[in-house]
């Protein structure tokens, strides 16, 4: 709406009645932004923040998260809506934290940190202990870092891989960006604000498997987990561009 509005008063003659018009607009628009007070009634929000690089919200924790353009699922838009995001296990991990805060050498992995609530969460209530942060979705990996250095955290622990369940090793990844568009392009490989959370397509990007971990059906199971949670979340249809030596593979995967 802002860049609407300014796109046409630059189109115009710039005459005082255009002023006018583009200020009363404007002002009509900010109105509206200024009824988000309301929203930090539940004494979770205390600021909502517009900056040049994107709206976030400050939690009476301190903790500030962005608010993605293209997600309304995102743990800042739960934190805006219902004042908390998963409240009863954020709680359980601090109780189960609490019992080693006095350690300063213990380590924590957070393996799925997605945008990074309990990384931040554990780094600014224990600033002692050390968290080690895994997301191996790239567009996630991203929010997660950018949360971090909004809160002038030590991103250097960030690792953007999986880990294998048995041994913790990383194992493979499949990777994704959900769109409304109907066709793949290369751009979304490198644009990753081309993701839209909520779209009803899903472009697949890669699938990897180390050599030590193939022949064991690993492959099948990421990808069954991978099309099963985009069904779970509304997913209507998957786009794959591949190699041709992979066709004969995800025919054989259905």
């Amino acid at each position: 709406m802002f860049s609407e509005l300014k796109r046409k008063y630059e189109n115009s003659a710039h005459e005082k009645a255009d002023i006018i018009d583009y200020a009363k607009n404007l002002h009509s628009e900010l109105m509206k932004i200024s009824d988000l007070g309301t929203l930090m009634n539940n004494n979770f929000i205390k600021n909502v923040t517009i900056s040049q690089n994107g709206i976030y919200i400050e939690l009476d924790s301190d903790i500030k998260l962005y608010i993605n353009k293209n997600d309304y699922e995102e743990v800042s838009m739960s934190c805006l809506c219902v004042g908390n995001y998963e409240a009863e296990e954020t709680r359980m991990v601090f109780k189960i934290l609490d019992y080693f805060k006095k350690n300063q050498n213990f380590t924590v992995l957070d393996i799925g940190a997605n945008v990074g609530w309990y990384t931040l969460n554990i780094m600014k209530k224990y600033p002692a202990m050390k968290v080690f942060s895994f997301e191996p979705v790239p567009i996630s990996y991203e929010r997660l870092k950018n949360n971090l250095i909004l809160n002038h955290l030590n991103v250097e622990r960030l690792i953007n891989i999986g880990l294998y369940k048995e041994n913790g090793k990383m194992a493979g990844f499949f990777n994704g960006v959900a769109t409304d568009e109907p066709s793949f392009r290369d751009e979304f490989f490198t644009d990753i604000s081309l993701h839209h959370a909520a779209g009803k397509n899903v472009m697949l990007l890669g699938l990897d498997v180390l050599p030590e971990y193939r022949g064991r059906g690993l492959a099948r199971e990421i990808v069954e987990r991978y099309i099963k949670k985009q069904k779970e979340r509304g997913g209507q249809r998957l786009i794959l561009t591949c190699l041709d030596g992979k066709v004969e593979m995800y025919v054989k995967m259905g």
